[in-house]
């Protein structure tokens, strides 16, 4: 609850003006307006799965070594050599 209260500067007093109670509300999923199509089940299962990946173990082979890219611990591209140019 809560409740308003008037300050009176020239003597300093106060007086109460208003009270209001604090409501138990419950809120369904079907009462909520303007809410997402997808249904609760399937937001929960997107937020689970935020960051997982079909192919993590493959992802997790990509690295660095000494500012080069890695595959699996071996160094991918090439080294170009241009001379004469």
């Amino acid at each position: 609850g809560a409740a308003l209260y008037a300050y009176r500067h020239s003597d300093t007093s106060t007086t109460k003006v208003a009270e209001y109670e604090s409501m138990d509300v419950t809120i369904t999923w079907a009462s909520i307006t303007g809410k997402p199509s997808s249904s609760p089940s399937l937001i929960d299962d997107a937020v689970t799965q935020r960051h997982t990946h079909a192919n993590a173990t493959t992802l997790d082979k990509i690295g660095e070594t000494g500012g080069r890219m890695t595959f699996d611990g071996s160094a991918v591209g090439a080294d170009w050599l241009t001379q004469n140019w």
